[in-house]
C-alpha cells in the first residue's frame, strides 16, 4: 500500500521512514509492473508497458480483457445447445441441469430473457431422437410452444409427462 506522507515533514526521522518506505513501495510496483507486462502478449504489453502503477496496469488489462456481454450470452446459449439427455447420467439430472442453465441464461444482463415457449423448444430438442415419435404423438393432441394441435402445455406440463414417458421406457 501507498505510504502516507507524515502530517509533520518537519520532523526528520518520520520523513525519513517515509522516504524509505515510499522507495520500497515504488520498487515493487516496479517489479511487478515488469513482471505483469512481460507475461503480455505483445498486443496487451505495447498498451501496458508506459504505465507507471500496478493499478493502472491491471485497469487496462482488465477492460481489455473482461468478455463482452454478447460472448457471454453466445457461450450460455451454446452450453444449453450442448445438453442433450445422452450426454447426462439420467432424467433427473438432465432436467436439473437444463433448468440451472436456463436461469443462468435468463440472469444475463446482455441477453434476452428465454420465455416459455423457447424453453420449451431447446427442451424438446435436448430429448433427443429417442423422444421424437413421442413428440409427434403429444402433438396429435396437444400444442408443443405452438406447434400441434389442442391447448398449448405448460413446460411443466411437458416436462412432467417427458418424465413419466422416460420411467416407461
Amino acid at each position: 500500500m501507498l505510504p502516507i506522507l507524515p502530517e509533520n515533514v518537519d520532523d526528520i526521522d518520520e520523513y525519513n521512514d517515509y522516504m524509505i518506505a515510499l522507495a520500497e513501495y515504488e520498487k515493487v510496483n516496479e517489479v511487478l509492473c515488469g513482471y505483469i507486462v512481460s507475461r503480455c502478449t505483445k498486443r496487451l504489453s505495447d498498451k501496458v508497458k508506459d504505465l507507471l502503477t500496478v493499478k493502472a496496469v491491471l485497469i487496462v488489462l482488465k477492460s481489455d480483457c473482461t468478455p463482452s456481454g454478447a460472448f457471454i450470452t453466445i457461450l450460455k446459449h451454446r452450453e444449453i445447445q450442448a445438453l442433450t439427455l445422452d450426454s447426462v447420467a439420467d432424467y433427473l439430472t438432465f432436467v436439473l441441469e437444463f433448468n440451472r442453465l436456463i436461469e443462468e441464461y435468463n440472469r444475463l444482463l446482455h441477453a434476452a430473457q428465454y420465455n416459455e415457449a423457447h424453453k420449451i423448444l431447446l427442451f424438446t430438442s435436448a430429448l433427443g431422437p429417442t423422444f421424437a415419435d413421442w413428440i409427434d404423438i403429444v402433438t396429435q393432441t396437444c400444442s408443443i410452444a405452438g406447434a400441434g394441435t389442442g391447448s398449448d402445455l405448460t413446460f411443466s406440463e411437458l416436462e412432467g409427462r417427458a418424465r413419466a414417458k422416460y420411467f416407461s421406457m
